[in-house]
């Protein structure tokens, strides 16, 4: 049985036309399963739990920060999340977590320190909720606050403060379900955030310790000069690689071990110092050779500072009687 072309032709385009027709359906359907499946409720105790394991429990800034926004966008479940930090160079807020239930979600800009929103959070504002700002303020500030807030496809905005001090900020875009944020969302993470920023700030603290440690770590390494530190139990916890080349000992074989392990000669300063509660200098020998070296470079020098004779017995005397007797 032969079909015409024109009866394929027809076909086709009726099919072209009901795929057309029917993406918008098939978008309702998906956007109505969304809303049903994403409203499940969570437990605000379960979260707080979860949300305080977390914060006691990290110290690393980056790993609290990628931890924090993942357990409020899932639990919230939110199209995404953000923790911004103050740049303390600039004062703009840098985004450094961001997390995401949507593929197309992309991070937010950086925040200049001068924009509606982060004045408003600066300026004591607990929390942004831009449907409320929109639907019922009237104010000029409160309008730009919102204009930006949707430009950044933000529906909340929380501040991360320490003592009065802002660390960050959070930003939360839609719920995935389409519905507002209700009181108990907002009361949970105003909690949140506030736990959140005094982990920030010890993790920050935190970060800056080993940053200083580390420099230090680096100028006793290349110091030129030994350099040899024990603790109040008389326990090595410093010792340079200009130490390991004086004494011929390796700085992996001391450290944390007793300083006796020194010997007598090095051991009995550092102990006499930790002891003594001051500065204690052992340099009696190291005065006398300086002094025994001024005084080897002084006659050697003499015979430069007269005419040239024939030597005799008494120039020909060495030097070494300079030294010192060991």
């Amino acid at each position: 049985y032969h079909i015409p072309y024109s009866s394929l032709s027809f076909v086709g385009f009726l099919t072209l036309c009901l795929a057309i027709a029917l993406q918008p359906l098939r978008h309702l359907v998906q956007s109505l399963a969304d809303r049903y499946f994403y409203r499940e409720p969570y437990n605000y105790h379960h979260t707080l739990q979860q949300a305080s394991r977390i914060i006691t429990s990290t110290i690393e800034l980056k790993p609290l920060l990628q931890s924090i926004i993942s357990v409020i966008v899932n639990t919230m479940k939110a199209e995404w999340g953000c923790l911004f930090l103050r740049d303390e160079g600039n004062g703009d807020f840098q985004p450094e977590a961001f997390e995401a239930s949507m593929e197309k979600c992309l991070p937010p800009p950086a925040l200049s320190d001068n924009c509606a929103t982060v004045k408003a959070l600066r300026q004591g504002r607990n929390l942004l909720v831009r449907e409320e700002i929109e639907r019922f303020s009237e104010r000029e500030e409160d309008k730009r606050v919102g204009d930006e807030l949707g430009k950044l496809g933000c529906d909340l905005a929380l501040p991360l403060s320490v003592k009065g001090q802002p660390v960050g900020l959070l930003l939360i875009g839609p719920k995935l379900s389409g519905d507002p944020y209700f009181q108990q969302d907002l009361d949970l993470l105003s909690i949140v955030s506030n736990q959140a920023a005094m982990a920030i700030n010890n993790a920050q603290l935190y970060r800056e310790v080993v940053q200083i440690k580390e420099y230090n770590e680096n100028i006793l390494r290349d110091m030129q000069g030994g350099v040899i530190a024990v603790d109040a139990k008389q326990h090595i916890t410093v010792f340079n690689r200009a130490a390991e080349s004086i004494t011929g000992l390796r700085g992996d074989d001391v450290v944390g071990k007793k300083v006796d392990v020194l010997g007598p000669d090095l051991a009995k300063p550092l102990v006499l110092a930790l002891n003594l509660d001051r500065l204690y200098f052992h340099c009696e020998r190291r005065a006398e050779r300086l002094a025994s070296v001024g005084r080897l470079a002084a006659d050697l020098a003499l015979p430069n500072c007269f005419p040239r004779s024939s030597p005799t017995p008494n120039s020909r005397k060495t030097s070494s009687r300079w030294l010192p007797k060991r």
